[in-house]
């Protein structure tokens, strides 16, 4: 009787501990099926903070890995290609596309971000404006990255199609409010992205002018698309002589910086007799920002070539609203 009593404490103890190793081991096996998760024919878009060439898909997730930051990687099979992501399909679903050719891999152990602008800034995950992502990945699509802008992470639409790609849009003005001339940040769509590509008729949203001037600093152009409720109309580019830094969106007059403008990609820079290093002042205090005419400092009003062909960006004026006169459109810097 006692040997009975003893052979069933010993079966007891080893199912206890067969199940404990096998819940140990499912316990594993979930947490493989969570972390270490592969999709073929599949990619996320629009969070590619870099690209590497690597030799083989475990080269690509090891360097994911390495890289702080990088939550997922997209391997292009064909052309060796390693899209490092700062997102993953769990917690962004709706970037996980279908697409032949990739093989999609959420990384097991992401590095933490870095703590303070010091360390993000040395880390180097993040690119500082489209342009640099364009500089660096040609084939990059447009829409939605996060960028490094002034130290905080920020959630930027590039166009990476028109005009050679590169766009950071940086300001969306609506055709009934003069919000566009406002110099800090307005109507943000939400506290990391503020400006939505959007259609239809458009609501004013701005970035601060500072964080402007940091986005445009590769090249120090300021693009103009004005548009309808379903097209672009016309599209113009000026730049400032000073820089992109002396971009003020409070301005007028004298008070703003000097520019020269193009009417055509590839530009065609426009000035007056002053000449295309020094540019032109807009004209008197009711004149916002960026105009086609001049102040008529070399003695009669200078005009560019498109002026009175409907194909003018005031940026303001006095007692109107949008782009004179009443018009909407975005504003994009490279």
């Amino acid at each position: 009787m006692r040997r009975m009593k003893q052979s069933k404490v010993s079966v007891i103890l080893v199912s206890l501990f067969i199940l404990i190793l096998f819940y140990d081991k499912s316990a594993d096996a979930t947490e493989d099926m969570r972390y270490y998760e592969s999709i073929s024919d599949h990619r996320l878009l629009s969070h590619a903070m870099k690209e590497v060439k690597t030799a083989d898909l475990n080269t690509c997730t090891n360097e994911c890995s390495q890289t702080p930051g990088c939550k997922s990687s997209n391997y292009k099979i064909t052309d060796r290609v390693c899209e490092m992501n700062t997102a993953e399909h769990v917690t962004k679903p709706l970037y996980l596309m279908k697409e032949e050719g990739y093989i999609y891999f959420r990384n097991p152990n992401p590095k933490a971000k870095a703590r303070n602008i010091e360390e993000i800034e040395n880390s180097k995950p993040y690119y500082k404006n489209c342009a640099k992502v364009k500089e660096d990945q040609p084939t990059a699509a447009s829409g939605l990255y996060e960028i490094l802008v002034n130290g905080s992470i920020k959630q930027i639409y590039c166009d990476m199609e028109n005009f050679e790609g590169g766009w950071s849009l940086a300001v969306s003005i609506s055709g009934s409010d003069t919000n566009h001339l406002i110099r800090n940040e307005n109507n943000c769509f939400n506290s990391s992205y503020c400006v939505p590509l959007a259609t239809g008729t458009l609501v004013a949203r701005k970035m601060k002018d500072t964080d402007i001037h940091a986005l445009a600093s590769h090249e120090g152009t300021f693009r103009f698309d004005v548009t309808s409720t379903t097209a672009t109309i016309y599209t113009l580019f000026y730049r400032l002589s000073q820089g992109p830094q002396m971009f003020d969106a409070g301005c007028d007059g004298i008070s703003c910086a000097r520019q020269i403008i193009s009417h055509v990609y590839p530009y065609v820079w426009e000035f007056n007799c002053r000449g295309i290093d020094f540019g032109y002042h807009v004209a008197g205090s009711c004149y916002k920002v960026f105009d086609g005419h001049d102040n008529s400092e070399c003695g009669s009003p200078w005009e560019s070539s498109q002026y009175h062909a409907n194909q003018r960006v005031l940026y303001g004026l006095c007692s109107t609203t949008g782009i004179f006169s009443g018009l909407q459109g975005n504003m994009y810097v490279r």
